[in-house]
């Protein structure tokens, strides 16, 4: 694989990642995760390696609208009002598998749901489309709450290295905006895990945390599940930028912990 290297976690609608594939795909796998666990620092992790395909958000609405234009662009599907599912990853596995076969992509529930609709039981044959599942968790969920309401805040998704800035809001709106997103992830995951009870296909859990603690060893643990050795590849590809100090998240931690609990308890 010789895909250029890019200076952002952007990667899904830069053709410089389109890597032509005429063979067999040999293994598709799906990496179904939440927001604000770790999938994009992932998926830069496994483009690096090149030998994982080129995993990502290919199921997020933009980006399907915007390959759904590139398509007709190039005379592909020509007068077919809406693309099928199968015809659209077919596309995508032409274009971003490796030389080994591998295709990844990365779905999150509510992008699924846009899809194939809430029905869990059509999420359930959405995620058997493919031989091998990666489930990513964080264990901490008041972390998780407080990325998520930074990042709806902010519309800063993907990490560039820098603080976010966000909007002056009460203390109160912004305890109450972490406890929706605490909510959401919540049942959210509970549900998710309910489906993989489910799966009749082989599926890892990857903890957020422990991946940050030791990344050698989560990727190697992802390479021997999938049946493709990782060998601490160290390409360059994704430039992935270092995490900011974390001020921001440090005093909404704070601030919701002494609003629940009371600033004696949170001290």
């Amino acid at each position: 694989m010789n895909t250029p290297k890019i200076g952002n976690l952007y990667i899904e609608l830069d053709e410089k990642y389109d890597i032509p594939f005429a063979g067999n795909v040999g293994l598709k796998y799906a990496i179904y995760s939440q927001q604000r666990t770790g999938s994009n620092l992932l998926c830069g992790e496994m483009i690096n390696a090149d030998r994982y395909g080129v995993p990502g958000e290919y199921f997020h609405k933009m980006v399907r609208d915007k390959f759904t234009s590139r398509l007709w662009a190039q005379g592909e599907y020509e007068g077919q009002i809406k693309l099928s599912l199968e015809k659209y990853e077919d596309w995508l596995a032409s274009l971003r598998t490796t030389s080994n076969g591998v295709y990844g992509t990365k779905v999150q529930p509510y992008q699924i749901a846009e899809v194939v609709g809430k029905d869990k039981k059509r999420h359930l044959q959405f995620l058997s489309r493919y031989d091998k599942i990666i489930f990513l968790s964080r264990r901490n969920k008041l972390k998780q709450a407080i990325s998520g309401t930074i990042g709806a805040y902010s519309k800063q998704w993907r990490n560039d290295g820098t603080e976010p800035e966000l909007p002056v809001v009460s203390d109160a709106q912004m305890v109450e905006t972490i406890s929706q997103f605490l909510y959401r992830y919540l049942s959210e995951e509970r549900e998710m895990r309910q489906l993989l009870k489910h799966l009749n296909k082989p599926w890892i859990e990857i903890v957020y945390e422990d991946y940050v603690a030791d990344k050698e060893g989560v990727l190697d643990k992802i390479g021997t599940f999938l049946g493709v050795s990782y060998e601490g590849q160290k390409t360059e590809h994704v430039e992935l930028p270092e995490k900011p100090p974390g001020q921001t998240a440090q005093r909404l931690n704070y601030l919701f912990r002494t609003y629940i609990l009371g600033e004696q308890e949170a001290v």
